[in-house]
Parts: structure tokens; sequence; C-alpha cells
């Protein structure tokens, strides 16, 4: 990952892994730049907004970002043959606040004093 700021509030995010390679920018203006130097530089294709990366589904709308693993969990329900399985509802309260302190004993804390 590497990170290049400009000004006081204008930031160009890259992120890398073998051949694959997403960016995003809070400057249109650094997009633009990175985009004309990188093909300059290197034969690459431009997929124009991301969908997918390294397993992950991107969705995007206006200023929203959500990421899921969607299709790897189809994909694992379907090789274990669990496709036609019936979804249960998990077993949590809902819209609780999670907190750091809950009061109850560190399982580290515990492990250490026996």
């Amino acid at each position: 990952m590497y990170v290049k700021k400009s000004g006081k509030e204008e930031l160009l995010i890259v992120c890398l892994y073998v051949d694959d390679m997403i960016y995003m920018s809070t400057s249109e203006k650094l997009l633009t730049e990175f985009r004309a130097s990188m093909k300059k530089e290197f034969e690459m294709a431009d997929f124009g907004l991301l969908h997918y990366f390294l397993g992950l589904e991107v969705e995007q709308e206006h200023g929203s970002i959500f990421v899921s693993q969607r299709k790897y969990a189809k994909d694992l329900l379907k090789k274990f043959g669990m496709h036609s399985c019936k979804a249960a509802t998990t077993p949590m309260k809902n819209n609780e606040k999670l907190t750091r302190d809950d009061g109850m004993v560190s399982v580290m804390k515990q492990s250490l004093e026996a």
C-alpha cells in the first residue's frame, strides 16, 4: 500500500498485490495524473470502478462503499453441498452496542492465572 499526500487535504492511496492494483483519491486531479503516469510507464488495462479485489466483492454507491464476501460464501456452500440449506438467524440481540469492557474476564488473563 502506498500513500501520497498533496497539500493539506489531497490524498492518493494505491494498493498493489502481484498484478492487481486499485487506487483511490480525494482529488480527481491526482487520480488523472496517476493513471496517466502508470499507463505511460506500464502496459495496463483500466477496468473502471472496482467490483472484485482479492476475493472481496465491492459495491459502490454515492458516498458509500460496501465490501462483502457474498460470492465466496455461496461458492463454499456449493462446494460442500449446502447451497440449498435453510438459513438460521444469529442468536444475538439486535442493535446491541458492543463495548471493549463488557465486565467479563479476558481469556488471556484466565489462562495466565491458571
